[in-house]
């Protein structure tokens, strides 16, 4: 009988095992044939998880993204003020940018410099989709503020903004010096959280 394998889990062991390989490489210079040697595959069996290296490059980023949000998870879940959480969520996501730079993760950086300026609708839609995770954590956080009394229910509508905001944080962090970031992103919450939250 034919060993029945699972193709979404096999999908995960050849983007995690090609993680390294990313980060040594970038995605310019990543080929197939070394993803797949990476995987202990052949070329050919790739493209029976994946349709282009394009697609291959998304699922290994997107495991970094899982492995990123589940530490997220982790360090809100330490916290109980829903205030005290979106200063974590945003310290977090400009300390992992920062990693990422000082480990030089070729992959992450050329990405984004490609994202930004790109039409694809493949990078546009994979985007979207990493949008709506990073977003849902800024939803929960929320949601549980106005649920608790924390936060006015007019929250609700800066999710967008908060997320946005965030994003250019880390532009910024990555294109200028970085020792004035964390000083302004405590200001601007310091600022949104006194308008928002609820007054005892």
């Amino acid at each position: 009988m034919p060993k029945i394998v699972n193709k979404e889990q096999k999908r995960l062991e050849i983007a995690n095992s090609s993680k390294e390989l990313l980060i040594e490489k970038g995605i310019a210079k990543l080929t197939v044939s070394e993803v797949a040697k990476n995987a202990g595959i052949g070329k050919g069996t790739i493209y029976q998880y994946f349709t282009s290296k394009d697609d291959i490059v998304f699922a290994i980023m997107d495991a970094y993204i899982e492995d990123e949000l589940q530490k997220l998870d982790e360090d809100l879940a330490k916290v109980k003020d829903c205030k005290q959480k979106l200063y974590r969520y945003f310290d977090f996501v400009i300390q992992s940018a920062k990693e990422y730079r000082q480990k030089q993760m070729k992959g992450y950086l050329e990405y984004l410099s490609i994202a930004i300026v790109s039409d694809d609708k493949n990078i546009k839609s994979f985007n979207a989709e990493c949008r709506k995770k990073f977003k849902s954590r800024l939803e929960k956080i929320i949601d549980e503020g106005i649920a608790k009394n924390e936060l006015l229910p007019i929250a609700k509508e800066l999710i967008g903004g908060l997320y946005a905001v965030e994003k250019g944080f880390v532009v910024i962090s990555g294109s200028e010096d970085e020792s004035h970031i964390d000083k302004e992103m405590t200001q601007f919450l310091d600022a949104i959280i006194t308008l928002i939250e609820v007054k005892k």
